[in-house]
């Protein structure tokens, strides 16, 4: 679909040119602004529509896994030009600016910035089209490069450009399949400082689908750090922009961690209500590794109802769809499943047989969140043996690795488990703490909402 320029951008569009052709063959920097992929098309028509010889080049064609600096190819491209170049229009510039990639960020702009000169001996106008945030990064990071400019002009789309926008992005969004949860920054200090960064990024991003998948990701990390409230804020606003842009795999992702959150805080009936609209959608298309893990969570919440048949089913059918598509973490999270039900039957040699096998799985992949939760319940199974010093030792080890994480709600679980584990060993040189642990999780618990936690520290008060 083209878009057509309103009188305002054009008459930005005859300052442009009007500045190249008084610059003559000279070099002189000029950023153009603009935030709509689909308006940019026609932005550099009718500026090369000019009376000047404009030389547009991509950087999707610059051949980044060489040696040549972006300056000698874009040299390169002047020369091998058939026609006299008066001016050149860089473009897609923002390829080498990837939002979620700060290492190829710094790299490029300050690539850009200590080869300044060899802009300038470049000899020529040089425009540079970008998004707001891409421009921001070269005034933020190249900064010498940056002041070097002549003038910016912004090009800012109208009501109808954007509805046209809007279109293009539905029929063209390719949207990373997500995961749940955020699991990339797994210390806690990494994960504070990965929100501030996507926080600022996202104060920066104008186009829908990027906004989409940061708020998603933010929603990731906060969910991570046991920031329930805030995080169901962050999906929200990733669900109504998703939805706005037609993205369903995104959707089925975002409902399967809204029902994860209201599943910590012990709302069984809502987290089964967005499973079962996630699960549809992962059906209609055809998301196995998706399908698996909705029935993992589906049937933890049968589970924790007592419906051990409803909840054996989907554990087995979602470890036969993990099996088939070699999908070894989700081989893990159903191996261990499945072990909560022979633990409620009494069956704690194959209880212990499936943890042991998850356990495996998860210290080969490095998966600290299921290796804690795991431990958690060989711990479990310990206890109920009535072997309490290794339940002990177990748990300890599990509360270590989610304190690292930063997991408040694993801390505030991990913490009951101890707490009542220590009350009933006496001799143990640790016993005196039983009450900390137990405040520690309260305090957790109410912080968070955790009603399971709260209920649980009620019911031993009583």
């Amino acid at each position: 679909m083209t878009m057509t320029l309103n009188p305002d951008q054009q008459n930005l569009i005859k300052r442009l040119q009007r500045h190249v052709q008084r610059t003559g063959h000279n070099y002189s920097l000029y950023f153009a602004e603009c935030n709509l992929p689909t308006l940019r098309p026609a932005l550099l028509e009718a500026f090369s529509a000019g009376e000047a010889n404009v030389l547009t080049v991509s950087i999707k064609d610059y051949p980044s896994e060489g040696k040549l600096h972006i300056d000698n190819w874009i040299g390169e491209c002047i020369r091998e030009s058939e026609t006299p170049v008066d001016a050149v229009s860089i473009i897609d510039l923002e390829v080498l600016l990837p939002i979620f990639s700060e290492k190829t960020i710094i790299a490029t702009v300050s690539e850009i910035n200590w080869r300044r000169s060899s802009y300038q001996a470049l000899g020529l106008p040089l425009v540079f089209w970008l998004p707001s945030y891409a421009l921001q990064l070269l005034a933020k990071h190249a900064s010498d490069f940056y002041d070097w400019y002549t003038d910016v002009f912004v090009f800012e789309g109208d009501e109808r450009q954007l509805k046209v926008a809007q279109i293009e992005q539905r029929k063209t969004l390719v949207h990373p399949k997500t995961k749940i949860p955020a699991k990339q920054y797994q210390d806690k200090d990494k994960k504070q400082q990965e929100l501030r960064r996507l926080k600022a990024l996202l104060s920066e991003t104008q186009r829908l689908a990027d906004r989409a998948y940061l708020e998603y990701e933010i929603g990731q990390l906060l969910y991570s750090l046991g920031e329930y409230s805030e995080a169901l804020v962050h999906y929200e606003r990733s669900k109504a922009i998703n939805k706005n842009i037609g993205n369903k795999q995104a959707i089925s992702a975002i409902l399967n961690n809204v029902a994860l959150i209201y599943d910590q805080q012990g709302y069984y009936d809502e987290a089964l209500e967005n499973y079962q609209l996630s699960l549809e959608i992962k059906n209609e298309i055809d998301d196995k590794e998706g399908i698996a893990t909705t029935l993992n969570n589906m049937a933890l919440i049968y589970h924790a109802q007592g419906n051990y048949d409803s909840a054996l089913k989907n554990y087995q059918r979602s470890l036969k769809i993990d099996e088939s598509i070699d999908n070894k973490s989700g081989v893990a999270v159903s191996l261990n499943n499945i072990s909560h039900i022979y633990n409620a039957q009494k069956d704690y040699e194959n209880a212990l047989d499936y943890l042991e096998r998850s356990l495996k799985i998860l210290e080969k992949n490095n998966d600290k969140t299921g290796l804690a939760a795991t431990l958690n319940n060989i711990a479990g199974i310990h206890y109920r043996q009535g072997d309490y010093p290794r339940a002990f030792e177990v748990l300890k080890r599990s509360l270590q690795i989610r304190e690292n994480l930063g997991d408040k709600a694993g801390i505030a679980n991990t913490s009951v488990n101890l707490g009542v584990l220590l009350s009933q060993m006496p001799n143990h040189p640790e016993h005196p703490l039983a009450e900390q642990y137990f405040q520690h999780a309260k305090e957790l618990a109410q912080e968070m909402v955790l009603h399971q936690v709260l209920e649980d520290l009620k019911a031993m008060e009583r």
